[in-house]
């Protein structure tokens, strides 16, 4: 009726108007979608542990285990990240931290028909998780209800969809028992919460939350680069070394220090020292001594 009086109303044909509602309500949908999306950019506090796109010298990125040290906000557009050697990047892409762990969880339909997990990976390129099941019954109630209609949540009650052909089933006998590995797909444009729940078949088992201890990373703390002491600490300790101590008044009328002579660029230090007074032949020598300190003052 609606695409009737628009019709009528407007002189446009019914398929158009249909066409034009159509691609309005999909931008909606879209704008809608996107608002309850978290902002990438302040999606992870600091403090949390991640997967961080590294950069590496060759120009290749590769994924690594990382803790942010600080968020990108504002006009800040990378993540400041610490690896587990201690090395610390700018990071444009982080992701959730994939990771494998034992859970305790016992999705019961009663005391004798009882599902345990056991374990739980999840694995953040796919943004799967894995989880280690094992299901039991007595035929006291009739067979085991199927794995297939198990069910995976969230703790904001997003459900994950079982991949089935991902699922490895070691026990399959729907009299006693099945045993093996089920993979939930999660929603990859948004972050997991922490805990999961699992319900076991398809009805009356019990939705439970599963009890795990996400490992933390073995983060190195950052080394602070030792202060190496200067070669030579004052000028008479490098006239000294370069046993040419008769030269030192002259220095220090001039107000030379070792610091003052390793700033001089290489190609010049010769011609300053013989303005300074001293002989062609000592100031050759004093500057391979000066060269010497400032190689020393380099590989440091």
């Amino acid at each position: 009726g609606t695409f009737s009086y628009l019709e009528s109303s407007s002189g446009w044909p019914i398929t158009m108007i249909k066409k034009l509602c159509l691609k309005a309500l999909a931008m909606l949908e879209k704008k809608s979608a996107g608002a309850g999306m978290s902002n990438p950019k302040n999606r992870y506090n600091v403090g949390s542990d991640v997967e961080a796109q590294i950069r590496q010298r060759e120009g290749k990125t590769v994924w690594l285990p990382a803790r942010v040290l600080a968020q990108a906000d504002g006009d800040k557009a990378t993540y400041t990240v610490r690896v587990e050697n201690g090395e610390e990047f700018e990071a444009e892409c982080v992701r959730d931290l994939s990771f494998e762990c034992t859970v305790e969880g016992i999705s019961r339909y009663d005391s004798k028909y009882f599902c345990n997990v056991t374990k739980m990976a999840r694995d953040t390129s796919k943004n799967s998780i894995t989880i280690t099941f094992d299901v039991h019954g007595d035929m006291s109630c009739g067979e085991l209800q199927h794995w297939r209609s198990s069910k995976l949540y969230d703790s904001m009650g997003q459900r994950g969809r079982l991949a089935e052909s991902e699922c490895k089933i070691r026990t399959q006998d729907s009299n006693y028992c099945y045993e093996g590995d089920l993979m939930y797909y999660f929603n990859p444009s948004s972050t997991l919460a922490m805990p999961l729940s699992f319900r076991y078949g398809s009805s009356g088992y019990s939705k439970e939350i599963i009890k795990a201890e996400v490992p933390k990373l073995q983060i190195k703390e950052k080394k602070e680069k030792e202060k190496v002491k200067p070669l030579y600490a004052n000028i008479d300790e490098l006239l000294t070394a370069a046993k040419l101590q008769k030269e030192g008044e002259k220095l220090k009328q001039a107000n030379v220090t070792v610091e003052s002579l390793l700033r001089i660029e290489d190609d010049k230090l010769s011609d300053f020292l013989k303005n300074l007074g001293l002989k062609t032949g000592h100031a050759a020598k004093l500057k391979r001594f000066v060269l010497t300190a400032k190689k020393h003052a380099e590989d440091s």
